[in-house]
């Protein structure tokens, strides 16, 4: 066995604010689904508390689609994430944004349980969220946060050249 220690990163508290199942039913037969084919979107943003950046909140929404004209559950969630680092803890931003990622598996791994308890009972049986590629799914955050960024950038320089005029 392998000892394991805490980390520095605390879990204050998760939970789900919002949360909603549809039944997408076809036919009188019960039928076998593979929730392979369920869509599945996340959005994530992260809140600082603005006194202390070792404070902060990951909202993570997720919508699950089945195929169009398909079967299957339609969900929606809103899962709140409350984390701390521990004070005594010298971090840097890269270290940081460690913290965040992990913050953000923890949430992912949080909601993969949400889910198969909000629809154990349904017809088909209980959702089990794929595992997700957190890389991918920071890096179109960040190619997101970038086009935005640059959206922004170009909209202040016309706005700039129109007060100029």
């Amino acid at each position: 066995m392998i000892k394991c220690t805490k980390s520095d990163l605390k879990i204050d508290n998760i939970f789900s604010i919002k949360s909603s199942v549809e039944t997408i039913f076809l036919s009188t037969e019960q039928e076998v689904i593979c929730f392979d084919d369920h869509q599945v979107n996340f959005e994530f943003d992260k809140f600082y508390n603005k006194d202390d950046k070792k404070c902060f909140l990951i909202i993570l929404n997720v919508e699950i689609l089945p195929p169009d004209g398909n079967p299957g559950y339609k969900i929606m969630s809103t899962i709140h994430g409350y984390f701390t680092i521990d004070n005594n803890a010298e971090i840097d931003d890269n270290q940081i944004f460690d913290y965040h990622n992990t913050a953000l598996a923890i949430i992912i791994s949080y909601l993969r349980s949400h889910l198969r308890n909000i629809t154990h009972e349904g017809i088909y049986g209980s959702y089990l969220l794929h595992s997700i590629n957190i890389v991918d799914l920071l890096e179109q955050k960040n190619q997101e946060f970038l086009k935005e960024k640059d959206i922004h950038q170009k909209e202040r320089k016309i706005k700039k050249n129109k007060n100029r005029g």
